[in-house]
């Protein structure tokens, strides 16, 4: 501790001394440590530095129209609070916290109903946010998350960090805190969640580009994201001009995607209920099976040609969704999806755009998940 002159700006400002009493103190930090300047009424100005390391919980916690940052330092504990339009420093000072000790930030009403304050609770939140615009969340948004992360914990920290804060506050939260790939991911899948059941509402376009802008995501880059992933999920480029199902073109499409999911072998069963959700009708695998085996993999390859061009964008993008399901995409998948772009008379440039636009979305590794 040492005495210094004022602190600069662009810091939370408590509402009282570090040392309790009247006075006030600014919060800052650095990559390593928590700064706090803080002074008694009528007194010098100290300096304390906290280092991350030395802190072992950290929390932010809202209360009514203020918000309070809880330190515990072992042999001390320090407790501040702030008016809650300095929430957004805090929850920058948080996530500073969590990246240099790998600890997880609770935030929350209260301590007793915190929640973790993690890259994975605020894309959680995100995409909450997108379900709740309908109020009554659907079973395919729904089933959408649990494939999207397979942890119930983080899916449900995301749904009480919502409650909490809000859609507003959700947003401005997730565009200080996660990084430029944890952004893309979270806004692509905001993205695809908001058209699984086949339509895109006015609230929903309202709240996609209310993330673009809060986000900084150009308008081209933003365009070109959801233009891919409205490709994905149109399915009804399958239907043909007197709206009935073209079902040879249809039969051809769940075959190319029962054989992507047995580029390793034998499909598994999340591969075939994705395979499932595409269906329009019946369960689409045993009559997709038979059209396979009917003339092999050569035999569906020299099918794909009879596609419209949307047939065959529709369908390669769901073929690099598939083989990206997992978390990785193989030597033999990569080998496959190179044939099938070939047979689609798929432009190079064309297949690299949904690859990169796709691989954003499935790639949960950027949150430490796989």
């Amino acid at each position: 501790m040492h005495q210094t002159g004022q602190p600069p700006g662009q810091v939370a400002r408590a509402l009282y001394p570090l040392e309790g009493g009247l006075g006030e103190a600014y919060v800052t930090g650095t990559p390593d440590r928590l700064m706090v300047f803080s002074r008694k009424l009528g007194g010098t100005w100290r300096t304390y530095s906290l280092p991350f390391a030395e802190i072992t919980t950290f929390s932010v916690l809202a209360d009514g129209s203020f918000c309070q940052l809880d330190l515990d330092l072992g042999a001390r504990r320090h407790k501040l609070k702030f008016s809650g339009w300095d929430r957004p420093v805090l929850n920058q000072l948080a996530t500073m916290w969590a990246s240099a000790t790998g600890r997880p930030v609770r935030v929350g009403r209260e301590a007793d109903c915190a929640v973790p304050f993690t890259p994975v609770t605020l894309f959680c939140a995100t995409l909450h946010a997108a379900m709740q615009l309908d109020d009554d969340p659907s079973a395919p948004e729904q089933l959408f998350l649990a494939r999207a992360l397979k942890d119930p914990r983080g899916i449900q920290d995301g749904l009480a960090y919502w409650k909490q804060h809000g859609t507003e506050e959700t947003i401005a939260a997730a565009g200080i805190s996660l990084n430029p790939d944890q952004r893309w991911c979270a806004l692509a899948n905001a993205i695809a969640l908001v058209m699984v059941d086949g339509k895109l509402t006015t609230a929903e376009q309202d709240f996609l580009e209310q993330l673009r802008a809060a986000w900084q995501v150009s308008t081209e880059d933003f365009a070109r994201t959801q233009q891919v992933l409205l490709c994905k999920n149109n399915l009804a480029v399958f239907l043909a001009a007197d709206g009935l199902v073209a079902t040879e073109a249809l039969r051809t499409f769940h075959a190319a995607l029962l054989a992507m999911s047995q580029a390793d072998g034998e499909a598994g069963e999340c591969e075939l209920a994705m395979i499932r959700a595409l269906a329009t009708e019946a369960d689409p695998v045993e009559a997709a099976q038979r059209a396979l085996d009917k003339g092999g993999l050569d035999g569906l390859l020299a099918r794909l040609p009879a596609l419209t061009p949307a047939q065959s964008c529709c369908l390669y993008a769901n073929l690099l969704a598939l083989a990206m399901a997992d978390g990785a995409l193989r030597s033999r998948e990569l080998a496959l999806l190179e044939r099938f772009r070939e047979a689609l008379r798929l432009a190079t440039d064309t297949a690299e755009l949904l690859h990169t636009t796709l691989f954003r979305q499935h790639n949960l590794s950027v949150f430490g998940e796989s």
